[in-house]
């Protein structure tokens, strides 16, 4: 019968287990695998800029407005993407080449506004890590500053390209063994260069230039040479060298041609394109080529030509599983939640509770409509003010151009005359003053001929005279110069998005030619998707403070009128006229508000002068605090005996309130050393005072009832710390943090004081347990139980360290990826909202299926999960990820360890009041170590730390299991489960 009934708990835990890594793994795909999940069948190309041949027969294609690189296989699907503008990747790719599992990339980063180019640089990208090889930095304020960084070769494992420089090019070479750039060879031009390509075999160069000429430099003679093609009635734009061969694109008909250098007539047709070539390359054999429009390119090989326009993605079956994993674990989602539903059902049907909820989803969604209705109408407002701004500075533009000078000399010959400098001198020079005022404005200038749209010429220099406009809105322009009306109209390019304004030059009363005028929309709606993003986060957190704050009230004013309904009898239980749950409520949210930045800030205000590695000094006031609350909860409750456990627990506060006032007053480290020992020695009193409040309850219901009490305003109360610190972290800094903790602190000074205590002969009610057991064991006998000086070093003290996770070590995290300590707080209370109402059903879930010790066993694996994925994947993402898990661990596993310590067999015998002042004190000593633990582990390596810390969990895990087996209390602990 036994036998049958562990099957079936077995059994039960096994189902019930499954729908749980089916959830994890949906989580894991949700944020890994996200790109790939919402793939469509095709991606239509619309921004394409670039693209080359690896030798192992792949493609690498520049996407995305230059911010995405795309590997495709010998099919031309996708099988690998690099995403840029940031840190640790590219920024904005203007070439890519892919050889032998590295990705080189030539990038433009750009200054902090967004508005003009910083730096130009040739890096590598693996899997491990980004490598800088080269950088040439820009005159931020130069207009004229155009360096481009050319046709990056690799051969024999080194790595070759060209770069533009005034009125030249230079080659450069960086060495497989020596990663540093060499200068190969100087090349005076004497003119703009549109784009440039070697030979590395002869040592030839070719070049387009703006002025309308393809030259190639023989290496021989030292000497450029021009080409004459077609009468030299040609626009040429790219070009690509290999051998005696010549490649180049054409603006007038958008025309890709080959030429053999040895006969310069003999030209070829290779493709008529559609639209403007942006880039073309060649194999290094020289037979294939591809050539890139924003819309598409094309692969010519042999005489055959094969434009692509859309790309498939590869692994459809994997993207299929994935779906399968996401779908499966969304409905195991729902069958917990029908689990918990049914939990709370009950709590649900009160008539209170119904009034709760409806108050707080009209607040809630009240707030976000409001939150929506602001949000919509400042962007509309910015977007006009954005329209009149650019309209503005485009007519000033326009009363500065002298279409006199278009109208007498434009032709294809005009770039770099007399007359076109001086066209654009006063242009640019409005452009460099916008710039200084961190304006990102771009212009052109266009003449319109028999329905063609020409480029004059444009800001970045980087257009040809009389280049053909392309498909471009051609439209706006006609009516522009039809009718005189200006328009204004967003564009998205290869190079980004854009908000354009058109509108005509007049000369002599006529529309002789029109200006456009750009600004990059780029930076701007990334501002705006963070400040949408910023909005609703402070919405949902200033709300759910709001309400939180306003459940507490309510809370405290029932409790209060409960307390005045009270009969002398049941006064004289002091759990019943002592607001446990408001009191432990404050000094955790108090405490809790400083936990996103705590450590963040100990980094940045702490000058060194210790003896001890900078991670373990950065913890110290973390672990100091924690060692003062595990000393003062040591003795505190002996004071709280001679003179009312209330009114310590009210000198606690004042302590704990200016420990905060000590961090906010100093700034510096000392003072928050100082502050946070404060901090530590207030709350260890209100902690032990209070748990030896609710001990004294006349039964042992109201005890009971009194821990519940402790532990729901505990953990109510770290979670609305989280989001009083994202609140006010947002409003005022950390120093306004710390004030609001200390009023907080003062509030809860006036409640424990409200507290009137009589002094009562608490008599102690007997189960049959302690009946038995007149005689209690004593500290050497409960110390000498292996199941219990086991579970103390092997679970308690490891788990309670890992438990920094949350203080310690993302916040450092985080900081080295620039998240600010605000979205950390709000991170912090969506984590402590989903389990302060998950945990309760949750616990009850975990007991009853898989037992105490089951539960233990699966908050330490949950624990180690989330230090070790941090090995394996060390990311920013992986490291919130990891918050998830403690969070979800953290919402049962104490229900688990304080019942499951409780009823071993060695705690009855010596007192389970007495047994739980030790658990307490090694709790405390555990959290004391946590931070130094992590700054020790994190000084040998994040890699290496981490992994000793998860490993040495699972191993201590897996050693007391074996011990509780080998126990001769095997049996009772069996019979806790379930």
């Amino acid at each position: 019968m036994e036998k049958d009934q562990k099957k079936k708990k077995n059994r039960s835990l096994f189902l019930n287990l499954i729908p749980g890594f089916f959830v994890l793994g949906a989580m894991v795909v949700m944020v890994f695998f996200k790109d790939q999940l919402f793939m469509k069948a095709r991606y239509d190309l619309h921004t394409a800029s670039a693209a080359s041949f690896s030798k192992d027969g792949k493609t690498v294609l520049i996407d995305d407005s230059r911010s995405s690189i795309k590997i495709l296989d010998e099919k031309m699907r996708l099988i690998k993407e690099y995403k840029g503008e940031s840190e640790n990747s590219f920024y904005y790719a203007d070439w890519a080449l892919y050889a032998d599992g590295i990705l080189y990339v030539a990038d433009t980063k750009y200054d902090e506004n967004n508005n003009n180019i910083e730096t130009k640089r040739l890096l590598t990208i693996t899997d491990k890590k980004v490598n800088v090889y080269f950088e040439k930095r820009n005159d931020l304020t130069d207009v004229d500053s155009s360096n481009e960084i050319f046709d990056i070769q690799v051969k024999n494992g080194n790595i070759y390209f060209l770069i533009s420089v005034d009125y030249g090019l230079e080659s450069y070479v960086i060495n497989k063994n020596v990663p540093w750039p060499k200068l190969l060879n100087r090349y005076y031009v004497g003119d703009k260069i549109n784009d440039a390509g070697i030979d590395l075999d002869s040592g030839a160069v070719a070049i387009a230039v703006k002025r309308g000429y393809l030259r190639v430099y023989d290496p021989e003679s030292g000497k450029w040479n021009n080409l004459e093609v077609y009468n030299d009635h040609i626009m040429p734009n790219r070009v690509a060298i290999k051998g005696e061969y010549l490649y180049f694109s054409e603006l007038y008909e958008n025309k890709i041609y080959s030429m053999n250098l040895k006969n310069s007539y003999g030209v070829k047709t290779l493709v008529a394109a559609d639209e403007k070539p942006v880039f073309i390359e060649t194999d290094e054999s020289g037979k294939k080529l591809i050539a890139v429009g924003a819309s598409g390119f094309y692969i010519l090989e042999g005489g055959k030509e094969n434009y692509i326009s859309s790309i498939k993605y590869a692994g459809f079956f994997k993207t299929l599983l994935l779906w399968l994993v996401a779908v499966t674990g969304i409905l195991c989602i729902f069958f917990y939640l029908r689990i918990i539903f049914k939990s709370t059902k009950k709590a649900l049907n009160s008539e209170n509770s119904i009034r709760i909820i409806i108050v707080v989803s009209a607040v809630i969604a009240v707030a976000f409509f409001v939150a929506y209705s602001l949000m919509s109408e400042h962007f509309d407002k910015e977007q006009a003010t954005l329209i009149d701004s650019i309209k503005l500075y485009a007519d000033i533009l326009g009363g500065r151009t002298d279409a006199a000078l278009i109208s007498e000399n434009f032709d294809e010959h005009f770039y770099g005359s007399s007359a076109y400098k001086a066209l654009r001198e006063p242009l640019d020079e409005m452009t460099k003053k916008a710039r200084v005022e961190g304006k990102n404005y771009e212009y052109a200038i266009y003449t319109v001929s028999k329905g063609k749209i020409n480029y004059v010429l444009n800001s970045s220099d980087d257009v040809m005279c009389g280049e053909p406009l392309g498909n471009r809105e051609k439209d706006y322009f006609l009516r522009c110069y039809a009718t005189g009306s200006i328009y204004a109209l967003s564009t998205k390019t290869t190079l980004g998005t854009f908000l354009n304004i058109i509108e005509p030059i007049y000369e002599n009363g006529k529309v002789a030619a029109l200006l456009e005028v750009s600004l990059d929309m780029s930076l701007i709606n990334k501002e705006r998707q963070r400040a949408v993003f910023n909005t609703v986060f402070n919405v949902f957190c200033t709300t759910a403070v709001v309400m939180m704050l306003i459940l507490e009230g309510v809370f405290l004013l029932s409790f209060m009128e409960k307390r005045q309904k009270l009969s002398g009898e049941e006064r004289s239980d002091i759990t019943n006229i002592t607001p446990l749950r408001t009191l432990i409520f404050f000094t955790n949210a108090a405490d809790s508000i400083q936990d996103a930045f705590v450590a963040l800030l100990c980094e940045k205000v702490y000058m060194g002068g210790l003896p001890i590695p900078n991670s373990v000094a950065i913890a110290l006031p973390l672990s100091a605090q924690l060692l003062c609350l595990a000393l003062f909860s040591s003795f505190m409750g002996t004071v709280g005996e001679k003179h009312g456990p209330a009114r310590v627990m009210g000198f606690g506060l004042l302590v704990q309130g200016a420990g905060c006032l000590t961090c906010l007053l100093t700034g510096n480290y000392a003072g928050i050393l100082l502050g946070k020992m404060m901090i530590g020695a207030g709350m260890g009193t209100v902690y032990v005072n209070c748990y030896a409040i609710a001990a004294k309850g006349k039964s042992e219901e109201s005890s009971a009832a009194a821990f519940t009490e402790i532990s729901a305003g505990s953990l109510s109360g770290v979670t609305i710390g989280a989001g009083l610190s994202s609140v006010f972290l947002s409003l005022g800094g950390w120093r306004l943090v710390y004030g609001v903790g200390a009023i907080l602190l003062l509030i809860a000074f006036a409640v424990a004081f409200s507290v009137r205590e009589k002094k009562v002969e608490v008599v102690e009610t007997k189960t049959l347990e302690t009946t038995k057991q007149e005689k209690k064991s004593g500290i050497r006998e409960f110390m000498g139980s292996a199941p219990v000086t086991f579970y103390f070093f092997l679970i308690l003290l490891p788990f309670m360290m890992s438990l920094a996770y949350r203080e310690y070590y993302l916040p450092l995290r985080a900081g080295e990826y620039n998240v600010s300590e605000v979205n950390i707080s709000r991170f912090y209370l969506i984590c402590g909202l989903i389990f302060l109402y998950l945990g309760p059903a949750l616990t009850r879930f975990i007991i009853k299926h898989i037992g105490l010790f089951g539960g233990i066993c699966l908050a330490v694996f949950l624990m180690a999960e989330a230090l070790l994925l941090n090995v394996i994947m060390p990311t920013v993402i992986m490291a919130f990820f990891g918050m998830v898990l403690l969070s979800l661990a953290t919402s049962f596993c104490y229900g688990c360890m304080y019942t499951f310590f409780g009823a071993l067999p060695a705690s009855s015998k010596f007192g389970e009041a007495r047994a739980m002042e030790v658990y307490t004190v090694f709790e405390s000593v555990g959290s004391t170590a946590g931070p130094v633990a992590y700054g020790f582990l994190l000084s040998l390596g994040s890699g290496l730390g981490l992994s000793i810390f998860g490993i040495g969990m699972l191993a201590f895990m897996g050693g007391y299991t074996l011990i509780l087996k080998k126990s001769k209390n095997r049996q009772s602990i069996e019979g806790m489960k379930g």
